[in-house]
């Protein structure tokens, strides 16, 4: 064999060893392929399937919230009648601090003026006793003086 021949075999050699490379990695792409197409053809089925929950999720929702509104539309009154009750307690509450205060206001005057005239009334008693223990004296005196 000469060289060439040999250069040949070698080339024709390397030439099959390349295909036989190439040729598996066309079927690992292949392959690939195959998957990403099995993939693109369930992907529409799944996208559906996902919009259909999502709808699903979105009506219960918008029923949902027709449900909190309605109730609320229910309560509403209520919420307007403890405010009132609110608003009318807090009235009378400063209505009945206002008389607590001046009927204080009233007593306090009264107090001072009671004290006034205890005081007075005190010092007033006790000066008609001691008048009267002066005459009760004198009586006596006299009393004595026209038994004798």
């Amino acid at each position: 064999m000469s060289l060439s021949g040999l250069g040949v075999l070698i080339i024709g050699i390397a030439f099959i060893i390349l295909a036989v490379i190439l040729g598996r990695i066309m079927l690992k792409a292949a392959s690939t392929l195959k998957s990403a197409d099995v993939i693109a053809l369930r992907m529409p089925k799944q996208v559906y399937r996902v919009l259909d929950e999502t709808a699903d999720t979105m009506r219960y929702g918008n029923d949902a919230l027709q449900d909190l509104n309605t109730k609320m539309r229910e309560m509403t009154p209520l919420f307007y009648l403890v405010g009132d009750l609110g608003n009318s307690t807090e009235s009378a509450s400063l209505w009945v601090q206002q008389q607590a205060l001046k009927l204080n206001r009233e007593s306090d005057e009264l107090s001072a003026e009671t004290e006034n005239k205890i005081g007075n009334n005190a010092f007033g008693s006790i000066a008609i006793v001691m008048y009267l223990l002066k005459k009760r004296k004198e009586l006596q005196r006299v009393h004595e003086g026209l038994r004798s």
